[in-house]
Parts: structure tokens; C-alpha cells; sequence
């Protein structure tokens, strides 16, 4: 399962299985996060696989 959270700095943190991801919600907003998610998700989250919990 997924489980999503958002920090108080804005950014959503994604749980995929024991992996975290963040996507920066300011940058990802409306349509351009929905464009993001399908066209950006492995790179970004390859991006954000380096970042620690």
C-alpha cells in the first residue's frame, strides 16, 4: 500500500513498501502534478529514492 503525509514543510511524503519519496507540492501543483505523475514518476522518484526518512 501507499500511505501519503504531508510535512509542515509543504512537501508530500510518499511511502512506497519501506522506500519514502517526497515531491515538492509547490512545484507539482493542479495539472502539473497530474503531468508529473505520469510522465516524470520514475525519474523523480529515482531523483528522491536518495533521501533518507
Amino acid at each position: 500500500m501507499t500511505e501519503r503525509s504531508i510535512d509542515v514543510r509543504g512537501r508530500s511524503e510518499i511511502w512506497m513498501g519501506s522506500r519514502k519519496f517526497f515531491l515538492d507540492l509547490y512545484r507539482n501543483a493542479g495539472r502539473e502534478y497530474c503531468r508529473a505523475c505520469k510522465e516524470k514518476s520514475i525519474s523523480g522518484l529515482a531523483e528522491a529514492e536518495g533521501t533518507t526518512a
